[in-house]
């Protein structure tokens, strides 16, 4: 058997620290989403990181949803696919850079109502004027009615004094 040798220096040995992995895969290996960027699965986040990644996802599935409905499909696809990477890098910078966090909240409180007000604005709005042209075109039918049925009654009326005259 082989056994260690004692060391009698008296100096203890200091455990090996673990080497970094280094990603030897070439930058196409490795996943092509942006979003693995700033995500850091080492630790958890904090409260303030947490809010801020809700708020700004929520956020940018609203705007994919109304780049969609406004046929905008290249923004909405890359909101989709580099969206992640940017909420992370400003969640990152906001971590360096504390006096970020109160400018970023305070933006994304006006922000959001305004998203959700404006939704329901727009389709109030739309709605308003549905109704207002229908209304239009309902007294515009009516007008045209009125003014065939004074027409027909004027043809009427002359063709009683055309009979009229032609009998005398």
């Amino acid at each position: 058997m082989s056994e260690k040798p004692i060391d009698l220096s008296g100096e203890e040995e200091k455990p090996k620290r673990r080497q970094p992995k280094i990603d030897t895969r070439s930058q196409r290996d490795r996943e092509g989403d942006a979003s693995s960027i700033y995500t850091r699965t080492d630790r958890r986040e904090r409260e303030w990181e947490r809010d801020i990644r809700v708020r700004l996802e929520r956020t940018q599935a609203r705007l994919i949803e109304a780049l969609e409905g406004r046929e905008d499909f290249e923004m909405a696809a890359i909101l989709k696919e580099d969206g992640r990477a940017m909420i992370g890098g400003l969640i990152y910078v906001c971590g360096n850079a504390t006096w970020l966090r109160s400018p970023i909240i305070t933006a994304m409180t006006i922000i959001e109502p305004l998203l959700a007000f404006g939704r329901t604005f727009k389709t109030l709005v739309g709605r308003w004027t549905a109704r207002r042209l229908r209304i239009a075109e309902e007294r515009e039918r009516a007008q045209w009615e009125y003014d065939a049925h004074q027409e027909a009654e004027r043809q009427a009326a002359e063709a009683q004094v055309f009979r009229h005259n032609i009998v005398e």
